[in-house]
């Protein structure tokens, strides 16, 4: 499920940009360009959310904090028919449609920090705890992604909106370093090696440039929204590409576990059948040779009756 999760929240995650693209679109054709990018959105996150809707009706028996985690995913799902009208019909501005998303994707990464409660193995924990990492990092370039949408579109980066640039630039160095903490080193290079090379560097640089920008000018930018974009999106999939191995990774343990745990009962249960045969038919052999003596005693006292 938890792969699940984070596959609906990075479709999310893209609809939360196209909202506030739509949003700041002046122009008809502009609008008429981010409304279809928009509806476009809206139907991979429709792709995404069928699947996570069945593996939620198939899991039960869950802690009460991870059912209302949940419940609080089931209630944003059901309030995203009104959130994209209120987007369409213009009643939302751009940043009241980034906090309706921002609540439910929080929501599907926090279902990471439930079932890391539910591991019950240090090993998977830790591999748990690292693609939740990841995913968090993920989205605090998301929010940067948005938030400098947001200042082209006023043509400034306000103090608001710098200080929620630096929010995320720190949280995303917080969940690097939660990562590098518990991931294995096998992971760690891999994620080293996968979010790396010009399209790293392409968006280091505009981000370097918004975070050097003291004047908070955004009018001229040394790129444009379309750059600062592909720039985001593409760091965006290297850093999906390691969170979707490492989901997969805990998957494949976690069956092996489960595996080994069937192994282990299987084993014990034979055990226990066997000892009970055992004693089965020791009770048998004893009954057995206590009749025959009890036979033998007849018969003897048989004979020296007639003698």
């Amino acid at each position: 499920m938890v792969a699940y999760s984070g596959d609906l929240a990075d479709r999310l995650q893209d609809e939360r940009v196209a909202s506030v693209l739509f949003l700041g679109a002046v122009g008809d054709q502009p609008r008429a360009q981010y409304q279809e990018a928009y509806n476009r959105a809206n139907q991979r996150v429709d792709q995404a959310k069928g699947p996570y809707s069945d593996q939620r009706r198939a899991i039960a028996d869950l802690p009460r904090s991870f059912e209302a985690r949940l419940k609080d995913v089931d209630d944003g799902l059901a309030d995203l028919p009104g959130t994209r009208s209120q987007v369409l019909n213009g009643k939302f501005k751009g940043d009241e449609a980034r906090k309706s998303y921002d609540a439910l994707i929080n929501d599907l990464l926090a279902i990471r920090d439930s079932a890391i409660q539910l591991a019950g193995d240090n090993d998977l924990s830790d591999r748990m705890r690292a693609a939740a990492a990841v995913a968090r990092q993920k989205e605090y370039l998301a929010q940067r992604r948005v938030v400098v949408h947001e200042a082209l579109t006023q043509g400034t980066l306000t103090q608001n909106l710098r200080q929620q640039f630096t929010k995320s630039e720190t949280g995303g160095e917080q969940a690097l370093e939660s990562f590098k903490a518990v991931a294995n080193q096998a992971d760690s290079e891999y994620f080293d090696q996968t979010v790396s090379g010009p399209d790293r560097r392409e968006a280091d640089n505009y981000t370097s440039f918004v975070r050097g920008n003291i004047s908070g000018d955004m009018k001229k930018p040394p790129f444009t929204r379309d750059q600062w974009d592909g720039a985001m999106v593409a760091n965006a999939k290297l850093m999906r590409t390691v969170e979707t191995r490492l989901d997969g990774a805990v998957v494949r343990h976690a069956d092996e576990l489960r595996s080994d745990t069937q192994r282990q009962v299987f084993l014990e249960t034979g055990l226990l059948l066997s000892m009970l045969l055992l004693a089965i038919l020791f009770a048998y052999l004893v009954a057995r040779s206590m009749a025959r003596s009890l036979r033998d005693l007849r018969q003897g006292n048989f004979s020296v009756f007639i003698a």
